[in-house]
């Protein structure tokens, strides 16, 4: 077992065992153990970053095997298995049991709640919130899985969808009989439906 440079704190079996630059902080049996020059880094949790061999900075992977072969610096993976695939995901917050676990190469996502995760391992900028749900593709905002039936405001007409800043181009909504059908408005304020 090697002794990590100074100002590293290794507490665990082989952990920070090859890392060669400073202020790391790695508890649990193989936290970290593949590092070499990253700084300023988080490992919590038994294998927690355990793959982690580039030089990854200012990153935060706590919890069984979160970010066990994450080479992404300035992400955040907190949660059993929590980004466990990531290979590089830079930029992203993945927070829940198997959250972001998708991931492999896409960058800057969110993921938030058990099971919450990307589409697609490369999708980049997804933002999916609650409980197992899934993200339809890069640049994209998913909240709550298939059982959300409503989403409502905190108390009743306390809230507005957009703003006179914000607006939005266009609302997709869904008729009995499966239709979907775009409503957008034209420059007179007109509603047009297609």
């Amino acid at each position: 077992i090697s002794i990590p440079p100074t100002n590293n704190i290794a507490i665990g079996v082989d952990s920070l065992e090859n890392v060669t630059a400073g202020s790391n902080v790695a508890v649990g049996n193989g936290t970290g153990n593949a590092l070499t020059s990253g700084i300023e880094n988080i490992f919590i949790g038994q294998s927690a970053g355990s793959s982690t061999s580039n030089n990854i900075n200012a990153s935060t992977f706590v919890g069984f095997a979160a970010g066990n072969t994450a080479t992404s610096s300035y992400t955040t993976l907190v949660g059993w298995k929590a980004g466990f695939n990531m290979t590089n995901g830079e930029d992203s917050v993945c927070v829940g049991a198997y959250a972001g676990d998708t991931i492999t190469t896409g960058d800057s996502n969110t993921c938030l709640g058990y099971g919450s995760d990307v589409g697609t391992n490369t999708d980049s900028n997804s933002i999916n919130l609650g409980f197992n749900t899934t993200g339809h593709g890069s640049n994209i905002a998913v909240i709550g899985n298939g059982s959300i039936t409503s989403w409502e405001p905190g108390a009743d007409n306390t809230a507005a969808l957009g703003s006179t800043s914000y607006g939005f181009t266009a609302l997709v909504l869904v008729s009995p009989d499966g239709t979907k059908w775009t409503v957008t408005v034209d420059n007179t304020g007109t509603l047009v439906v297609t």
